[in-house]
């Protein structure tokens, strides 16, 4: 059974044929290396590990745009606190009114005298922390439907307050 450090050798190797790991001074596949050799390789791969770790939860959550829309359904949105950004919803679907999960945003709905063809909320960022808004609802008069209730649609996103 190769050790571990054997066994990322030999992937290393298949991956990269030109970058041959073995002729890199001062590394050895055998058991025979030092013991402060191996703690400082050790503590090396634990901080490249640390790093990459540290750098994955910024990347997965984006900046909210102003207005968030059905493009960002399943999003993971970062919001500062006190910041406001729009929710809007197509009336191509009978929407329920939408729920959050979390005291880290409010919601308030927006009332238009004149229909603007979308439903609309006002996102407020109140605490750190996260929330997650939900929406379900149903498509109308699509020409799969004709007049009857079809096509679900549930919209989710994520908003991240910091």
């Amino acid at each position: 059974m190769p050790s571990p450090i054997q066994a990322w050798v030999n992937r290393t190797a298949r991956l990269m044929p030109s970058a041959n790991i073995l002729q890199t001074p001062g590394f050895s596949t055998d058991e025979s290396i030092s013991g402060y050799e191996y703690r400082v390789r050790h503590c090396l791969v634990i901080a490249a590990l640390a790093a990459s770790l540290a750098v994955l939860p910024s990347a997965q959550a984006t900046r909210a745009p102003r207005i968030v829309t059905l493009r960002n359904d399943g999003a993971r949105l970062t919001l500062r606190k006190g910041m406001q950004v729009q929710l809007r919803l197509t009336e191509r679907y009978r929407w329920h009114a939408p729920r959050v999960r979390g005291r880290a945003v409010r919601l308030v709905p927006i009332r238009y005298f004149r229909d603007p063809g979308y439903l609309a909320w006002t996102v407020t960022a109140r605490s750190r922390g996260s929330a997650v808004v939900r929406a379900s609802g149903y498509g109308l008069r699509t020409r799969e439907c004709g007049s009857h209730r079809c096509a679900a649609r549930v919209f989710r996103v994520t908003f991240v307050v910091r």
